[in-house]
């Protein structure tokens, strides 16, 4: 607060449920800011270190399991977060329940997914040997469901802490495998082990922060259990979601599996570093908004006029922060390509030009989504994803082979566009006029000099 203007201090000053959000906030931008500091830095160097064709090969592999994903996770975070809000005394059974589901899940969706590369590609092929290897992280983000608990306590400060420690390790010991000239192999056996150590951890900072505290000590209290019964309550309502996160895994990686059977691995090493560098500007909305789900929930069970008003404020930032973000990555795009990945990348620079274009729509997706949960909006999120899914992969289909990595890129745009803001117009006019609000920049701006 001592850091802010004047003006901004005599808004705040008093509103202790704000201040809570606030410093919850400030944990996940820490988290946030580190993994992507780090993250650019280590996957440059691997980048470096393997060379385009390899770690084309390795984001190949990734990009077909990240489809899986989608399902394994069961697409229940935000159904937590808010049950858990409302009656944390849920908590071992939730927890227990939706990490048993997400384990099993996993398992089936790991086998799903080397039997269709093995299909592709052969049993002893390349990609099939990099995928058993890496895919212990479909299996073991079951216990990633502990974090849920402390989002929805706005106490995130205890993940983001063991999620650096191991993100941070993992990070030191891939630099470990390029110091000593490790085969690719190395590489993709550090998803599942990072995957299996941040799990243990999670777990483990739960029960001595939370159950022993909150609930007494293990013997009065189970850790976690598991309810049959809400297991169907859970598929009920998130069926949806779970379609809807398979749709947007087809709209955001169908690309790089499409690159791969059009222009090869190279490429895809090539297209993969403009699609990381591109995720710098969507990393305000995300924080922002994942950090205020527990407090928007709130305010739309006591004050829904609130709920509004702080919503079209959450557009207004994301508006003004797309812009920002897209101009500043449009301008530096090819000096930054080249600084990070070295002349071998040179090709992304042009990539990442276009991918920018799509960051203002992007941030209207991540709010848009707190107000289709708070409104239980499971309809219209299954039509706009399923409409990005399917327009990501006829137009990547058709203008792939016409122009190459630029057209992945061109189609990567036009469904951000049409599919988390134009189709609102159809879908649901109230927050397309909100979006279209959102865009009267200077109204924001007067705003905050008032």
């Amino acid at each position: 607060m001592g850091w802010l203007p004047e003006f901004l201090r005599t808004r705040l000053r008093g509103r202790e449920g704000f201040h809570k959000t606030i410093h919850n906030g400030s944990w996940l931008v820490l988290d946030k800011a580190v993994r992507i500091l780090t993250g650019i830095i280590v996957s440059a160097s691997v980048a470096r270190y393997l060379g385009p064709s390899q770690f084309g090969e390795l984001a190949y592999v990734i990009a077909c399991l990240t489809f899986f994903y989608a399902i394994a996770t069961l697409g229940v975070e935000n159904i937590v977060v808010r049950d858990l809000a409302q009656d944390p005394d849920k908590a071992p059974a939730v927890l227990g329940t939706t990490m048993l589901m997400r384990f099993v899940v996993g398992i089936i969706c790991a086998i799903t997914a080397i039997g269709l590369l093995v299909w592709s590609d052969g049993l002893h092929s390349e990609p099939v040997l990099l995928a058993l290897l890496a895919c212990g992280f479909l299996i073991f983000q079951a216990a990633d469901v502990v974090d849920l608990w402390f989002q929805s306590q706005i106490q995130s400060g205890y993940s983001v802490k063991i999620r650096l420690i191991n993100y941070l390790f993992f990070s030191a010991l891939k630099v470990v495998l390029i110091l000593t000239q490790s085969p690719l192999v190395a590489f993709a056996s550090i998803y599942s082990i990072e995957a299996v150590a941040t799990g243990l951890s999670l777990v483990g900072t739960y029960y001595w922060t939370s159950v022993r505290q909150i609930f007494g000590s293990f013997h009065q209290r189970k850790l976690l259990l598991v309810k049959i019964t809400l297991v169907a309550d859970m598929l009920k309502e998130s069926w949806p979601f779970i379609l809807s996160a398979l749709a947007v895994a087809i709209s955001t990686r169908i690309d790089i599996v499409l690159i791969k059977q059009f222009l090869g691995g190279e490429s895809v090493g090539i297209y993969t570093t403009a699609q990381t560098l591109v995720t710098v500007g969507t990393i305000l909305p995300t924080i922002l908004f994942s950090s205020v789900l527990p407090t928007l929930s709130r305010f739309k069970a006591t004050d829904h006029r609130r709920f509004i008003e702080s919503l079209q404020k959450l557009y207004q930032v994301a508006v003004i922060w797309g812009m920002v973000s897209s101009a500043a990555i449009f301008i530096f795009a090819d000096w930054v390509v080249v600084l990070i990945y070295g002349s071998a990348y040179q090709e992304a620079g042009l990539i990442l030009k276009v991918l920018s274009l799509a960051n203002i729509f992007t941030s209207l997706g991540v709010v848009q989504a707190q107000w289709l949960f708070s409104e239980k909006g499971n309809r219209i999120l299954f039509i706009q994803t399923l409409v990005a899914g399917l327009g990501a992969f006829v137009l990547n289909l058709v203008l792939i082979p016409m122009w190459g990595l630029i057209g992945a890129a061109l189609a990567y745009v036009v469904v951000q566009i049409v599919a988390l803001f134009l189709i609102n117009f159809v879908l649901q006019k109230e927050i397309f006029k909100m979006q279209l609000r959102a865009f009267y920049v200077w109204r924001t701006l007067r705003y905050f000099h008032q």
